[in-house]
């Protein structure tokens, strides 16, 4: 599956199968669907509901942490779209730490050096509602790094830089998996 440990897709799909009733014992495996640049897209259908999803790992990060878990940058569509004020059907960003966020923090990322504020919810940091998804996408098309700024609970601040090349076409590729 492209060199992607297994763990990775689960930990990505676990984030997004919040909408689902399914138990994961019982949920399909993400399939592979295709590659751009730094961003590797998956569709996963489970009884009628599709989640497809891009994800990319950071190409620099720093901060001064003995340990750290996966830490990842994702773009979510879902078909049919869950309802709901803080889900656009455009997609949805978030940002998986390594580890868990202080509590009430706020995480940011930039881009092109516009500065984009996230909330946090354990180890995931959220765009704020659908305006805040569609702003992040839109620059997201349009740079070329974001680098991402946040601090653990203990407090460790890290600082994650994400290539964006073939962000555009994961993001076009996953939303035509879930038209």
């Amino acid at each position: 599956m492209c060199g992607v440990p297994m763990m990775i897709l689960r930990l990505g799909l676990g984030l997004f199968l919040g909408f689902s009733f399914l138990s994961a014992a019982t949920a399909a495996e993400p399939a592979f669907l295709s590659k751009h640049g730094n961003w590797t897209a998956h569709v996963k259908a489970d009884s009628g509901r599709k989640t497809c999803f891009a994800w990319t790992a950071p190409t620099r990060s720093k901060g001064n942490y003995q340990t750290r878990g996966d830490v990842l940058a994702f773009v979510t569509v879902y078909k049919p779209a869950p309802q709901g004020e803080d889900y656009y059907d455009g997609g949805q960003i978030s940002i998986v730490a390594g580890y868990r966020y202080k509590a009430d923090g706020t995480v940011v990322a930039t881009i092109a050096k516009k500065k984009y504020e996230l909330f946090s919810d354990d180890d995931t940091a959220w765009a704020n509602g659908a305006d805040g998804d569609k702003a992040l996408i839109a620059a997201m098309k349009a740079g070329s790094t974001m680098v991402v700024n946040g601090s653990s609970w203990r407090p460790t601040k890290t600082t994650d830089t994400y290539s964006l090349k073939g962000f555009t076409a994961a993001y076009n590729a996953i939303r035509a998996a879930c038209k």
